[in-house]
């Protein structure tokens, strides 16, 4: 990066990322801590147009209206800014109160029959939404498991949520720099992508990990933590090509005076660019770059939008993440997120809160900062067990004896002498069939299949 006595750089310890969980809850928002930066990029109807690296959209502050709903993970805008329309809240629920309307959920898809996301049971209908991609492409009929997604949807009534738009938005991409299948790691534009067992592959990459080669141009959706440069993937996709790359992450060095930063092993220069937010030493920011056959020594960033704003007040507020900035139990940031836990209940403790550690934290937000009323620490091994979860009508149905698969809402789906069959048997399978499936992510022939462990007729 350029020289310049006003080049500062980042000494403090930081951590961002995100992980989904499952919960307990059933009526509540639930962003996960990477998502949050994604709902930023979220547009609502008649925010403007522009762009954005995670959004299609024009401002960097929430959107109008949002709350409750259900999990969250990633996800970025299609109708008009960076802005997401609320991150955050919905319904009251005891103990928190005040503020917003509406619903905005986002994370990552675990399941489908309604939308499921981060496995916490609460179906969102999305019959008569409309889904999109960030840059407002019609995507319906495309949603996957593991993409992350913004689901603008009514507060939910009895348990109910109708969903008015889905946007689908990824956290990286780019070309592959490297590949370690036996790591299960790859690396695009510098940054680390770590595959686990709930790593959702697209048809594009029939082998899974095995079927990605140096240079392939990958769209990744996953959970980042931004203190080690990795993203933990949740889905990714191969392009045949792409109209610009995408990276998120923490601006390590900054030179107001040349327009020009460090994030992630890459020297950038937002002198061009399309600035949203403050850009500071260890902010996190979205970047669009240009989609060049050659990496250059200095980036030539179209747009740089920093994490600057949150909008209205919302009466209720989840998020799962990483904290980063940690001072004490009381003070801290999840995935960039202000938290005040000064009056939290911590369902299994204060010990083990630190930089890096996962946590769901659930209260309102009120002027940009979580007010908190419950955390807890998750587990990572969760990540690695993630359990999907489909409903609706198979087709493509093949037969083997106790063992075959179908299709069911896009997905592939194979059944064996091992899983459970409620309601019904393996013999009893046609296409047209109402079932209800819950399975692991494993490699098929085509993608990421779901090995069902539960199989129950409907």
């Amino acid at each position: 990066m350029t020289s310049s006595t006003s080049l500062q750089t980042l000494n403090d310890g930081r951590c961002l990322g995100s992980a989904a969980g499952r919960a307990e809850r059933v009526s509540i928002l639930k962003i996960t801590g990477s998502a949050l930066a994604l709902a930023l990029a979220l547009a609502l109807a008649g925010c403007g147009g522009g762009k954005d690296v995670g959004a299609s959209g024009s401002n960097e502050t929430l959107g109008a209206s949002a709350s409750q709903g259900t999990s969250g993970g990633d996800a970025t805008s299609s109708a008009g800014n960076e802005t997401a329309a609320a991150p955050g809240s919905a319904n009251s629920v005891a103990g928190v109160s005040s503020g917003g309307t509406g619903s905005v959920s986002v994370g990552v898809v675990t399941g489908f029959g309604s939308i499921i996301l981060n496995g916490n049971g609460v179906r969102i209908d999305d019959t008569s939404a409309s889904v999109t991609d960030q840059d407002g492409a019609d995507k319906k009929g495309l949603l996957r498991l593991g993409m992350q997604v913004a689901v603008q949807s009514s507060t939910a009534a009895s348990g109910a949520v109708t969903a008015q738009s889905v946007v689908i938005s990824g956290e990286l991409q780019g070309p592959v720099d490297s590949v370690d299948v036996v790591r299960k790691r790859l690396v695009v534009l510098g940054q680390t992508v770590i595959i686990v067992g709930g790593t959702v592959f697209d048809a594009s990459l029939p082998r899974g990990l095995a079927s990605v080669a140096t240079n392939d141009l990958l769209e990744v959706h996953g959970l980042l933590n931004a203190e080690r440069n990795e993203i933990t993937a949740t889905f990714i996709e191969k392009k045949t090509r792409v109209p610009y790359y995408k990276i998120r992450g923490l601006v390590e060095a900054l030179d107001v005076g040349n327009k020009a930063i460090s994030l992630d092993n890459l020297e950038i220069s937002y002198a061009f660019a399309e600035q949203r937010g403050t850009l500071a030493p260890g902010a996190l920011v979205r970047l669009r770059l240009p989609a060049l056959a050659q990496a250059p020594a200095l980036w030539q960033a179209t747009l740089i939008s920093a994490t600057a704003g949150f909008g209205a007040d919302r009466e209720q507020f989840e998020i799962e993440g990483r904290i980063s900035q940690f001072v004490s139990a009381a003070s801290f940031s999840v995935d960039g997120v202000p938290v005040d836990a000064s009056t939290a209940v911590f369902a299994n403790g204060t010990a083990a809160l630190a930089s890096g550690v996962r946590v769901e934290v659930f209260g309102r937000l009120t002027a940009g900062r979580l007010i908190a009323a419950r955390l807890k620490i998750e587990e990572e091994l969760e990540l690695d067990q993630r359990e999907f979860e489909l409903t609706g009508r198979i087709s493509n149905l093949v037969t083997n004896g106790s063992a075959g698969s179908f299709e069911l809402r896009g997905q592939s789906v194979e059944y064996n002498s091992a899983t459970q069959f409620h309601n019904g048997a393996a013999a009893q399978l046609v296409n047209g069939a109402l079932l209800e499936v819950r399975g692991m992510a494993v490699d098929g022939g085509q993608g990421t299949r779901i090995a069902a462990t539960l199989v129950e007729f409907q």
